[in-house]
């Protein structure tokens, strides 16, 4: 009642309403139930507050000042939702009005969660068990499952924050954004009608532009794979626009053009890889491509035992190098060094003996060394830290911050891709995760897959912590970069016991790179 307490003249406990008074003079931010306070009580700080407010706005005065901490939090989220965030400067920080009520809480904790503030769940979810428990109307229902069955919640049910890429998700918000939708200020609504259609034009305008800058990049990725011969290579997986998808899809600002070709680039490198050491290679031709990896600036000195092996690690070298000269730029200092030690981990490192050794191994061993198999995710997430943006000195990269996110991030790969691959591999006589948990412990299949996937959440919440704390070396911009790769390849295996199918890829691909947006008239 406090909250209207301009309405209840005389009949109102005004010694109680004192106990809502906030650190600024005022109650509730409204300057009505403030101006009754001050008539009623004398209270010296709500005449202040009220005395600053005609000073700032005249003889007319804003229903709700300074504007409630849930509309700031939700126009924040609002330009989150539709990729233009980078274009603003946000300050997200604690107020007493964030514990004020369910929603404000929760969306508070999210965004200051994600933006590296160190905070409690323990309010925000008793809050919510606290809700659920108070339902008197019918019409309250969703309070019991907490909004089960709104399309907004069933889509964060069914595809978990984790699997999702950013540009996809801006695409979607973009194409269901309503330019009427309301910003709750407590006693009243505020039908930001203007400001919403111009942050749907402007969301609009930058994805298309984006788009058209995605396709010279890809075109140019194409063109590099031509260059570089990779074409040539007849048993290679060759789909370019998949990695660069999940570059474009995750780095989507503009000034990351570098660091997403790059992205590409690696992963195309890393499948040609990966392809080769698999099947295609011989022993003799496998054994060549180590010597000649680990010579890298002398390679001259063992020369190529094949065409393939000579057309493999060209593209490596020549890559690697150009890569590193951008980088340089950027960190100014040389990192070709560190790229090229690198490229010649994983699977390569031991040639195809290495492979089946390692294979033998516990899981606990295969977890431990976390980047044996597939390799994608190191050099990836290595390239890309050097190119977003902030200096990165050696010392950074050889920090146990540094080692944990690479660690985490390729168990989380490297096991993903183990649950999906497991029958193939032994129907070719391999082991990998799954199979040799199964045999070492006497379970079943099932029951394997469920140990991995666990093994899988733990590191998956560790990177996010990783994430989501204070930095004590490595940048949050490049925090970001392991967390990324993780979501991308969490998104291709978005299901529990299968994975995007080469038309729904495509069609995921597609809507990042190619299909223009359907937004309502």
């Amino acid at each position: 009642m406090a909250y209207v307490s301009e309405g209840l003249g005389k009949s109102q406990d005004w010694a109680q309403v004192m106990a809502y008074q906030r650190k600024n003079g005022s109650f509730f931010n409204s300057p009505s139930t403030t101006a009754a306070v001050a008539i009623h009580s004398c209270n010296h700080r709500a005449l202040d507050c009220l005395d600053s407010l005609v000073r700032k706005f005249g003889s007319s005065v804003p229903m709700v000042y300074p504007l409630n901490v849930y509309s700031q939090l939700c126009m924040v989220d609002t330009l989150e939702r539709m990729g233009i965030s980078h274009s603003f400067t946000s300050w997200l920080h604690k107020d007493e009005e964030i514990t004020q009520d369910m929603a404000t809480c929760a969306i508070a904790f999210r965004l200051l969660r994600m933006h590296g503030y160190d905070i409690s769940a323990a309010k925000t979810l008793l809050e919510l068990y606290k809700a659920s428990q108070v339902q008197i109307f019918e019409e309250e229902s969703i309070l019991e499952s907490i909004g089960s069955w709104s399309a907004e919640v069933e889509h964060a049910l069914k595809f978990p924050f984790y699997t999702t890429l950013d540009r996809l998700e801006h695409k979607r918000n973009i194409e269901s954004f309503k330019t009427v939708e309301r910003f709750h200020t407590l006693k009243s609504a505020y039908r930001a009608c203007r400001a919403n259609k111009e942050i749907a034009s402007l969301a609009a305008h930058e994805f298309s532009s984006s788009q058209s800058l995605y396709q010279e990049e890809l075109q140019h990725i194409e063109s590099w794979v031509k260059e570089s011969r990779l074409d040539e290579l007849k048993f290679a997986r060759m789909m370019p626009s998949h990695p660069f998808f999940c570059a474009a899809a995750t780095m989507f600002p503009s000034q990351l053009s570098e660091a997403r070709i790059a992205w590409a680039k690696e992963s195309v490198l890393v499948t040609v890889i990966d392809d080769f050491f698999d099947f295609a290679g011989s022993r003799e031709e496998t054994t060549n491509l180590v010597a000649l990896m680990e010579k890298w600036d002398t390679h001259s000195e063992i020369g190529f035992c094949s065409e393939y092996v000579e057309i493999i690690f060209r593209a490596i070298y020549n890559t690697t190098n150009e890569i590193g000269g951008k980088a340089m730029a950027v960190q100014n200092r040389s990192v070709v060094h560190h790229l090229a030690e690198k490229a010649g981990r994983g699977e390569s490192h031991d040639g195809r003996g290495g492979v089946e050794v390692e294979r033998q191994r516990t899981v606990h061993g295969r977890v431990h060394a976390g980047v044996i198999g597939v390799i994608f995710a190191g050099p990836i997430a290595l390239t890309q830290i050097y190119l977003v943006g902030p200096e990165l000195p050696e010392e950074v990269i050889r920090c146990p911050e540094y080692n944990e996110l690479y660690r985490h991030m390729s168990i989380c790969c490297r096991l993903l891709n183990d649950l999906q691959t497991y029958e193939k591999e032994r129907g070719e006589g391999n082991l990998n995760s799954v199979t040799l948990h199964a045999l070492l412990y006497g379970t079943t299949i099932e029951a394997a897959k469920e140990q991995i996937r666990m093994v899988i959440e733990v590191s998956r919440k560790e990177l996010l912590r990783l994430l989501a704390t204070d930095p004590c070396a490595v940048p949050r911009a490049c925090k970001e970069v392991f967390w990324d790769v993780c979501k991308s390849v969490h998104m291709v295996y978005f299901d529990q016991d299968t994975y995007l199918t080469p038309k729904e890829l495509m069609g995921v691909v597609n809507a990042v790179l190619r299909d223009p947006l359907q937004v309502r008239a």
